[in-house]
């Protein structure tokens, strides 16, 4: 088992006091919203990004939030506040030439230990706390998903992975910070 890998926040704005820390986010106040786990245009290991998705009416400060495949993780270092009803990205490259023409990345971490595959099982917690838990897997129908980000049905009572039909960037299909 490896050591969890920092994420880099990929700007500095200011610090948010009155952001809510991940240590007191309950369960359900922070989502995985959509994933990119086979990208076509962009090779794979640079293309790959995590959306997560704020359903609370406060503002939350991701520092420490912990995303973990039940192999490795990756922890947010850098204070990143995602606010109310809004999105944030994790990507492997910041560099929208690199990454597939993504122009708003939040954090990016290291390919090398942590990637995306055709299944997972995806934990977010802040400690020992679940905040959320996703389990997907695009192997039966690999084409069908290649290129294309997944995302939860919003309007199916299930928790059916659907792909992508929006283009965005470089040609791979996704609404990274959009969902």
């Amino acid at each position: 088992k490896l050591p969890p890998y920092e994420l880099y926040r990929c700007y500095m704005d200011w610090i948010d006091e009155e952001a809510k820390s991940i240590q007191d986010v309950s369960s359900g106040e922070l989502l995985f919203s959509e994933l990119m786990v086979t990208p076509k245009v962009t090779k794979d290991y640079r293309g790959e990004w995590i959306e997560l998705y704020n359903t609370s009416n406060e503002k939350i400060n991701l520092r420490g939030l912990k995303v973990s495949d039940g192999k490795n993780a990756i922890v947010i270092g850098s204070p990143i506040v995602i606010f109310p009803e809004s999105y944030v990205v994790l990507a492997v490259r910041d560099n929208p030439i690199k990454n597939g023409m993504i122009t708003e990345v939040d954090a990016i971490y290291s390919s090398q230990g942590f990637q995306l595959g055709l299944k997972g099982t995806l934990t977010l917690s802040n400690n020992d706390d679940v905040i959320d838990s996703i389990t997907y897997d695009v192997r039966a129908d690999k084409m069908a998903f290649m290129g294309k980000s997944i995302s939860f049905d919003k309007d199916s009572s299930s928790s059916i992975w659907c792909p992508s039909t929006s283009v965005y960037g470089s040609g791979d299909h996704g609404t990274p910070k959009q969902a």
